[in-house]
């Protein structure tokens, strides 16, 4: 009967836990099982080539795509780190573009690749501002330095995850900060 429990409590934490499940301390092992990642061995070569984080890239791709290398976003994202195929152009045409001339969005190395250059792209223009370079990732730059133009006196450059006009940016934000914490916790090793 115990055991029986403890099965149904689980099941009910790994199918919920995309909300308050995720923000629970559970054991390392338990959240590990709740809060599975795939890929890991592509996205720590892929964030190590472009000095990122490997649990801020995994939080990236859980936010994204579920780790579905096959997503498609209805605007026309694709892959894990739902890279829109403009920007992927934008970014091989880049000189210092390092990765392949035709990359393929759905193939997981490529999209990784694309991803993190991407991200760190952001992370630099914005003055390594986590939250500024992730609203970035998801709204777009023109938007985000919108945003910033019409913030607050300070101009320090930088967005408040609460100050985030676009509801769903503001909460894909926040989802990654927060799976970004969850995966350094229960992922110590990647």
């Amino acid at each position: 009967m115990r055991l029986a429990l403890l099965l149904l409590a689980l099941t009910f934490l790994l199918l919920f836990g995309v909300g308050w499940a995720s923000r629970m301390v559970l054991p390392p092992g338990v959240a590990r099982w709740v809060n599975p990642v795939a890929y890991t061995g592509e996205i720590a070569a892929a964030a190590a080539c472009h000095d990122l984080d490997p649990h801020l890239v995994m939080a990236v791709v859980k936010a994204e795509s579920g780790f579905q290398r096959g997503a498609v976003s209805k605007v026309g994202a694709v892959g894990l780190m739902q890279l829109m195929p403009d920007t992927a152009q934008w970014i091989v045409s880049r000189a210092d573009w390092a990765g392949p001339e035709r990359p393929d969005l759905t193939a997981v190395e490529d999209n990784l690749v694309l991803g993190c250059y991407y991200l760190r792209f952001l992370l630099s223009l914005y003055g390594h501002d986590m939250v500024t370079a992730l609203a970035a990732y998801n709204a777009g730059q023109g938007v985000v330095d919108m945003w910033l133009s019409c913030a607050d006196d300070t101009g320090d450059g930088r967005l408040e995850p609460t100050a985030i006009p676009y509801p769903d940016t503001r909460d894909f934000v926040q989802r990654v900060l927060r799976y970004r914490d969850l995966y350094a916790r229960i992922y110590p090793n990647i």
